[in-house]
């Protein structure tokens, strides 16, 4: 923090709000005192976010140090807020007028699944997009779409390393994404990188080589591990799709 009193205050709080963390701050602390002095660092204008996501940024990368590969797993959660309707700076989270904010966030794992730590983490209001139809949105720029995100966060990631870990040390990320991240241009970032990474398929395409792997995905000598991955999960009352040349997992190894 700029201000480096403010460190031990925001460990503190840290600390108590991460043994309740569905509590609010008036029950989480068992002081008066703290109860106080965590609103005024809530309140304090010199205590930003982007401060406390550079400290765990950092704190993240440093844990993953020594690490050959990483699992980069990526999500969205929606922030609502329907007691705070005079609340400035909402969007829609929804088709309905519940309105609040998205969390995007990416998370490293060690092949194994044990958790590392957050590195990256954005969060943003939407606008009112009722007034933009589905061709309308489908037409603008990946740059200007909310799937963006994903793409955003693979390089934040990158970024997060080249700034502490000379390249030899940089770990290799391995991208997972949900059904949402189901894009091209995210695929193609990836391989661009030498990167993996592993998809929840959103649509049906025929993708198999011959040899079995993801045709076109892989260009020849690139190190990458692309992978599109329909589970069997649907909707309850609906029959699953079967499996076969267009529902198996789809995937492409480099050497």
């Amino acid at each position: 923090m700029p201000d480096k009193r403010l460190n031990p205050r925001l460990v503190n709080m840290a600390a108590h709000l991460a043994q309740k963390p569905t509590d609010p701050i008036t029950q989480a602390f068992d002081d008066p005192a703290d109860v106080k002095a965590a609103y005024r660092c809530i309140e304090n204008k010199r205590v930003r976010p982007v401060h406390l996501r550079r400290a765990f940024s950092q704190k993240t990368v440093r844990d993953a140090t020594g690490h050959r590969a990483l699992l980069a797993i990526q999500d969205s959660v929606t922030l609502s807020f329907p007691r705070a309707p005079a609340t400035e700076g909402l969007g829609l989270i929804s088709d309905t007028d519940i309105r609040g904010l998205i969390a995007h966030s990416t998370l490293l794992a060690t092949l194994e699944g044990m958790p590392i730590g957050l590195v990256v983490q954005d969060v943003w209001s939407r606008g009112d997009k009722r007034e933009e139809t589905r061709e309308q949105r489908q037409r603008l720029p990946i740059e200007e779409k909310e799937s963006y995100k994903w793409i955003h966060g693979m390089r934040e990631a990158r970024r997060s390393f080249a700034g502490q870990l000379p390249p030899e040390q940089r770990p290799g990320l391995i991208h997972i994404f949900d059904r949402e991240g189901d894009v091209h241009e995210v695929i193609e970032d990836a391989v661009r990188h030498g990167e993996g990474c592993v998809i929840r398929s959103t649509q049906n395409r025929r993708a198999r080589a011959e040899d079995g792997r993801l045709a076109g995905a892989h260009p020849g000598g690139e190190r990458a591990l692309v992978g599109c991955h329909r589970g069997a999960d649907h909707a309850p009352g609906r029959q699953a799709r079967p499996h076969g040349p267009r529902g198996n997992p789809r995937h492409c190894a480099g050497a």
